[in-house]
Parts: C-alpha cells; structure tokens; sequence
C-alpha cells in the first residue's frame, strides 16, 4: 500500500496520477474503488459544463439549464458508483455519450439526426445505470428532450 500526500491530498493504495484536465477541489471526498471511472466521469462532465457555455445559438438561460442537468447528471453517477463500485464502465459510458451530444450540439450547424442517434445511445447507456440509480435515466432523458427540444428550436 503506497500513501502520496501533496497539499494535504492523502491516498491510500494505487496512486492514479490525473492529467492536467481533472480538478481536485478542497474538500473533495472520494472514497471506494478507484480503479473504475468515478474521477473520469467527473473529469468528463466538468468538462461538459464547461463547453455549454460556447453553444452559439442557445441562450444564456437555456445553457444555464443545461448545465444544470449535466450536474445533476454528474451527482446521480457519482451516487451510482458508490452504490455499486462494479457499475464503472457503465457510468464512463453515460458521462462520455453526454460529453459526445453536448459536442455535436456545441457545432455552428449541428446535425439533428446526429444528434437523435447520441441521444438515443445516451438513453441506453443510461438504462444499465438505472438498475443502481434510476435517477440516471430519468436526467438523461431530459438533457436529450432539451437539446433537441428547446435549444434545437432555437
């Protein structure tokens, strides 16, 4: 068992040395098997949230709302995988079919078919969370029902 310790960060066992595009925030807690997706589907919806703000055509209002889901999103995978440490990859799978319909959805011209195939494998990765935490799938649906609802119509 190996201890790091840096700026009062203290792990315990494998040490998992983040790339520049994860924050750790003072007063993070993390606790559970690391060897899933936990930090990546944080890493990845920070991410997310982020790049909502560049969506050209939507508004601030809607983007905001979009942001919202995605942290809510975020919460429910994070509450999945400490319910179920063995959900990994499933949660990984949602966080990155997010990340991937945010992205298309962020285009000057997004395609609408594209994004109806996204959203719908969004949904599906969705349903083998939901088993742990339905909440997963009810939140994806609404970040699908939201982007090619209301910021499509735009």
């Amino acid at each position: 068992m190996s201890v790091f310790n840096q700026e009062g960060q203290t792990v315990h066992g494998d040490q998992y040395n983040a790339a520049n595009d994860m924050n750790i925030e003072k007063g993070d807690t993390f606790s559970g098997d690391f060897r899933g997706a936990v930090l990546n589907v944080r890493s990845t919806l920070t991410n997310v949230t982020q790049s909502i703000g560049a969506i050209p055509y939507a508004s601030d209002e809607d983007k905001q709302t979009l942001k919202d889901l995605i942290i809510r999103l975020n919460e429910a995978l994070e509450e999945a995988a400490n319910q179920d440490p063995g959900i990994s990859e499933e949660t990984e799978a949602v966080a990155e079919t997010a990340k991937d319909l945010v992205e298309k959805a962020n285009k000057e011209k997004p395609n609408r078919k594209s994004l109806e195939i996204t959203g719908d494998g969004l949904v599906k990765a969705a349903e083998n969370v939901a088993k742990v935490t339905p909440l997963v799938l009810t939140i994806s649906k609404q970040i699908v029902a939201f982007i090619l609802g209301t910021i499509m119509a735009t």
